[in-house]
């Protein structure tokens, strides 16, 4: 027999729609203004590090000669391969993963992954679709000074733009007046993307 389909089982089927399409909204600029705070506050340490690096490069020790140091300088391993480190985020709406690549690189050598440190956290979030004002208490919470008004959701549209001039920028296509560009796939967790 043919399942019977009444107006409540279509009321129901168009709620639970109309969630999944509020954790889209939620989540995914959530997501992304989430990374880009983060990648922000990684940018400003960074370049603290680098300043201070630069500087305990350029003092030598005294009675050194020119050229001389008396310790290796920071991001430098004993045997003289530079260390760097990559942090990848994602987060999606079924949770967020936090990757920690280290690097060394011989001089005049391609940089080997050494070591990799993974983090994973649950739930999503997508925990806060159902009420956007937890959002604003997690801010709160944390020790990063953040505005009332410094967060929001972003559109789909915007989204899409914001997504397309990432990708030709990291890929260099914006360099060229008239040149070609390239498009983006984002197969997330609960959907897809394309840019």
């Amino acid at each position: 027999t043919q399942p019977q389909h009444g107006p409540w089982q279509t009321r129901m089927r168009k709620i639970s729609n109309h969630g999944s399409l509020r954790v889209a909204k939620v989540a995914y600029p959530l997501g992304l203004c989430v990374g880009v705070f983060i990648y922000v506050a990684y940018i400003k340490w960074h370049r603290a590090t680098a300043t201070q690096a630069f500087f305990s490069i350029t003092r030598a020790a005294p009675g050194a000669r020119w050229g001389q140091q008396a310790h290796s300088p920071l991001g430098t391993a004993a045997d003289g391969h530079e260390v760097f480190y990559g942090i990848m985020f994602d987060a999606g709406s079924t949770g967020t993963r936090v990757h920690v690549f280290q690097f060394t690189r011989p001089p005049r050598e391609t940089p080997t992954l050494t070591h990799e440190t993974f983090k994973a956290l649950k739930p999503g979030l997508s925990a806060y679709a159902d009420d956007v004002e937890k959002v604003k208490e997690v801010f709160k919470a944390s020790p990063f000074l953040v505005g009332d008004d410094c967060v929001s959701i972003m559109n789909g549209t915007d989204e899409g733009v914001s997504a397309w001039i990432t990708i030709n920028f990291l890929t260099g296509s914006l360099k060229t007046p008239g040149g070609s560009s390239v498009g983006m796939l984002d197969l997330g967790g609960g959907s897809t993307q394309i840019a």
